[in-house]
């Protein structure tokens, strides 16, 4: 047998790569990495790439697009310039057109309701809500006090409490409780802390007194002080002075440094303040208000 002629065998390569046109609009999107990448995938696309200028098509698109990023970036930074320097312009309208001072409109004390919370070692024996039963003066020295009415908590410390009738003149009893008062303004329930106050059985004034003032300046300071009314050996109500006393004086006892207590408006006028939420321009007239208070109480002692 005659032998076999060798045959021979043609291999032809055949290119797996997926034939994806490589179209202009797609080389914006594109950046350098992902560029080589794609022309490192076969011969095929790296002839594609060379022949459609992949890479001056791309090397312009982000040319174009830092150029436009630039134009945006400047225009924001103008305008962010441009923003404050409107806002600045109107505040200063507002106030080269203020003829007169802006005064602080007070709201009246009926717009405030109490938060008391009566305690006995510690232990609460109630807290609520109560409303201004009234202003007065006491016939005593001609204190002047806001008066709030205890009638609906009176039963239940006297449930709660540890004495049968209340002992008025027991000041060892009264070192026992402590009162803490909010004041809450009803038409927006903006709060004041009035404070956490203890008795003190100074002989000449025994009442309620808190270290926190209302109001404090080098000079002055605007205190608040409690008393307990008792009538027919029950708590009846609380009594609220709210006082000037003269910082510059130089004897400590509280009561050597009161100087008078604040009217029925002019104790409206200190909470509006406190209460906040008041036109700002109206600071002003406020501080020299009080200002005007402590001079004219100094002036009649």
């Amino acid at each position: 047998m005659e032998p076999t002629p060798n045959k021979t065998v043609k291999s032809h390569r055949i290119d797996a790569t997926p034939k994806i046109p490589l179209r202009p609009e797609l080389i914006a999107c594109m950046d350098p990495q992902s560029l080589g990448r794609y022309s490192c995938a076969s011969a095929t696309l790296r002839k594609e790439v060379f022949d459609s200028k992949a890479w001056e098509l791309m090397a312009n698109a982000q040319k174009l697009r830092s150029a436009r990023d630039a134009a945006l970036a400047a225009e924001r930074d103008a305008v962010a310039r441009v923003k404050p320097q409107v806002l600045r312009r109107r505040l200063a309208d507002s106030l080269s057109r203020a003829l007169t001072p802006h005064r602080l409109v007070p709201n009246k004390l009926d717009d405030f309701t109490f938060f008391v919370r009566y305690e006995e070692d510690n232990r609460v024996l109630w807290e609520g809500d109560v409303a201004v039963a009234g202003f007065g003066t006491s016939d005593y020295g001609g204190r002047k006090f806001v008066e709030v009415s205890l009638s609906e908590a009176r039963s239940a410390i006297k449930d709660s409490s540890s004495f049968t009738e209340v002992p008025d003149d027991d000041d060892e009893y009264w070192h026992r409780v402590r009162l803490t008062l909010i004041a809450i303004r009803d038409q927006d329930q903006a709060m004041i802390p009035l404070g956490s106050f203890r008795f003190a059985s100074d002989p000449e004034d025994p009442s309620f007194h808190s270290s926190q003032a209302l109001y404090q300046t080098e000079q002055f300071e605007i205190l608040l002080e409690l008393f307990v009314n008792v009538d027919n050996s029950e708590v009846n109500s609380l009594e609220l002075s709210v006082e000037i006393h003269d910082r510059t004086i130089a004897r400590t006892a509280r009561f050597d440094r009161w100087l008078g207590d604040l009217t029925k408006q002019r104790v409206g006028f200190l909470f509006t303040y406190l209460a906040g939420a008041y036109d700002y321009r109206s600071q002003p007239h406020a501080l020299a208000t009080f200002e005007s208070w402590y001079e004219h109480a100094r002036g009649l002692q």
